[in-house]
């Protein structure tokens, strides 16, 4: 939205959202999923556990059965269980630790030259005005825009969650606020 102030146009796009667990697994997911160290280390222990497995089990076939062989066959299979479940594991235990937060209404309204996140709850209430330089990176995803503030901490800011404006007003004005480098448009 276009508003005019003391002769002078200002930007203002309006978001009012409430984190849900289904949002914020989809952020602690991406979020860490979105470094390659991450993802090539994941490879790198499927490739490690699926070769150690086949040589159990070759060596289980060729001498018969052994039940170390056997346990480290088993301990093998919970480790890429665990792979598989840490990314969920860890969105659910982050929920629930920060959940008084999450149930509460976050707002943010971005304009020309800084933006404002508010939350406002029955517990809480606090407000923020921030230049757009404390962003350290924004990921734009088919659902939602990360504007992370630090390595691990990001703003979620839904898309569909948009009350003034659109995400395309957003996602302009973001790219024009930080290096085309620390803007990334994923297709995730």
């Amino acid at each position: 939205m276009i508003s005019l102030a003391k002769g002078v146009l200002l930007l203002e796009i309006k978001v009012a959202t409430k984190i849900t667990y289904p949002m914020y697994k989809e952020y602690a997911i991406f979020s860490i999923y979105k470094s390659k160290f991450f993802k090539i280390a994941n490879v790198f222990c499927f490739i490690m556990i699926i070769f150690v497995a086949f040589f159990i089990t070759k060596t289980m076939i060729d001498y018969g059965f052994d039940i170390v062989l056997f346990i480290l066959l088993f301990v093998l299979a919970l480790c890429i269980a665990v792979l598989l479940v840490y990314p969920v594991l860890t969105a659910k235990i982050y929920y629930k630790s920060g959940s008084k937060l999450y149930s509460n209404e976050i707002c943010f309204s971005f304009y020309d030259d800084h933006l404002v996140s508010e939350t406002k709850g029955s517990d809480i209430s606090s407000a923020s005005n921030s230049n757009y330089n404390i962003i350290q990176k924004i990921y734009e995803t088919k659902n939602y825009f990360y504007l992370f503030i630090t390595r691990q901490q990001a703003f979620i800011v839904p898309k569909n969650d948009i009350v003034s404006g659109s995400a395309d007003e957003l996602s302009t004005l973001l790219k024009s606020k930080v290096e085309s480098n620390r803007y990334i448009k994923s297709h995730k």
